[in-house]
């Protein structure tokens, strides 16, 4: 995305530079600068060290892609409490586990997709859900796996 819009001119030339020489960005990259955006030791931070300008629009792009991720996420998890045809009550909402490093750590992304959740769950449908981030999910997981089989 970022590449796309260097080569639509968005950016100065030597950010333009810097970003086309940049690989797949990586999670941790986007959080790292959406946390420090001044911070030029990092990839995007000096690609966008030379302008103001420059690093408001890399901000603003990728505070728009968390949005995004926070709507689809948002939507998955929407489907899947409808599909279960439960959270009618509000004291027994439906309990969504949600784990990773990325709803964890990319900056607004647990916000963004929980008022969203609360938005076309809560307020549109009468859905009532309660996100827990769960430690050790995966052997969690394992450990009910194996006791139901």
């Amino acid at each position: 995305m970022l590449q796309a819009a260097a080569r639509e001119g968005l950016f100065s030339g030597p950010a333009a530079a810097g970003l086309e020489e940049m690989d797949a960005l990586a999670a941790k990259d986007l959080s790292a600068f959406l946390r420090r955006p001044f911070d030029a030791s990092r990839p995007l931070g000096a690609a966008a060290a030379q302008s103001e300008r420059d690093r408001e629009r890399v901000y603003l792009l990728l505070d728009a892609l968390v949005s995004r991720a926070a709507m689809l996420a948002a939507g998955v998890l929407s489907a899947a409490v409808l599909k279960s045809g439960h959270g009618a009550l509000a004291s027994r909402p439906v309990c969504v586990a949600v784990d990773g490093t990325t709803w964890r750590e990319v900056p607004g992304l647990a916000l963004r997709a929980g008022a969203a959740l609360e938005r076309h769950l809560g307020e549109e449908r009468g859905r009532h859900v309660r996100i827990v981030l769960p430690e050790r999910a995966p052997l969690m997981g394992a450990a009910v796996a194996a006791l139901a089989g």
